[in-house]
């Protein structure tokens, strides 16, 4: 007997767990709709980066989810949205009007922060990684007001990723544009730079004129040459051995003196001339090529 009786129990404890969601859902639940919405965020590109523009894409297709998709998905579970549906939709109102449904209904005193966590419970967005695309889902008490609901918030989605993206092209190109600005502020400063220089030293080109050093040092090197051949030819005690030797000597002060302008810690020095002179320009090169730069992306 008390085996039947504990049967029986465990039995009519199943058949009222049963009857739970039954009457629940036959005498207490109120209807509720989904609207499932399936979106992508794509890139329009021109031939420049810079110019993207994202928006809405309502057509099927596989992406991945990028930086966009993931501000769309946070900026529909953002509370600004969901109270401009609270105000716009009335959904206070909406949520709280079955009067038997107090599982799903929203209560109506309810805080601001359990009504925004309510809505989040209704209206969610999330990504859908075989896809790539971002799946909406609205629930409501209304067929019509979930419909409503989704194409707004698609609406609204669409018109701040695109205002978002807006925003940061104007800072790029703003950021741009204060670049081709300060090189082309360089290269006035140092294009002064190197005709104060040139000024200064008055030589236009030290490279040409180190050249020009170079192969007159060349010569005579080669004059002196010639003039130790032909002593070395002479006979002992011939009359012009003596002029030649002090042909050779002159000749050989020369060329010391002559390399001595090329080279040497002296900021007068070709050499250094030369390497001040390679620095500015090296300078007007780097600052052009900056503006070069800036003004590709800016185009």
């Amino acid at each position: 007997m008390k085996y039947n009786l504990a049967k029986l129990t465990k039995l009519l404890a199943i058949l009222i767990l049963c009857a739970i969601p039954v009457l629940y859902l036959g005498f207490i639940a109120a209807d509720r709709f989904q609207s499932e919405s399936y979106f992508s965020i794509v890139v329009e590109e021109n031939d420049n980066a810079y110019d993207s523009m994202g928006m809405l894409n309502f057509v099927g297709g596989t992406s991945n989810v990028t930086s966009d998709s993931k501000i769309a998905i946070s900026f529909i579970g953002s509370s600004d949205l969901l109270m401009d549906l609270e105000e716009k939709f009335d959904l206070i109102e909406h949520y709280t009007a079955p009067p038997k449904d107090f599982i799903f209904r929203l209560k109506r005193d309810a805080a601001i922060e359990s009504r925004i966590a309510y809505y989040r419970s209704k209206i969610s967005a999330r990504a859908d990684a075989q896809s790539g695309l971002i799946h909406l889902t609205v629930e409501t008490f209304s067929p019509e007001l979930a419909k409503e609901l989704a194409e707004y918030i698609l609406h609204k989605t669409d018109e701040f990723i695109n205002d978002l993206n807006k925003e940061i092209a104007n800072k790029r190109l703003s950021f741009i544009q204060s670049e081709l600005d300060r090189a082309q502020d360089a290269i006035k400063k140092n294009e002064k730079a190197l005709i104060d220089f040139q000024n200064k030293s008055k030589i236009i080109h030290p490279d040409a004129i180190i050249q020009a050093q170079l192969e007159m040092i060349q010569t005579l090197r080669l004059r002196k040459i010639h003039k130790e051949i032909e002593l070395a030819t002479l006979v002992p005690g011939s009359p012009i051995k003596k002029e030649l030797q002090g042909a050779i000597d002159h000749l050989d002060n020369e060329i010391t003196k002559q390399e001595a302008v090329l080279s040497g810690p002296d900021a007068q020095k070709l050499n250094q001339v030369l390497a001040q002179y390679k620095e500015l320009q090296l300078n007007l090169q780097f600052s052009s090529d900056l503006r070069k730069g800036a003004e590709l992306l800016l185009e």
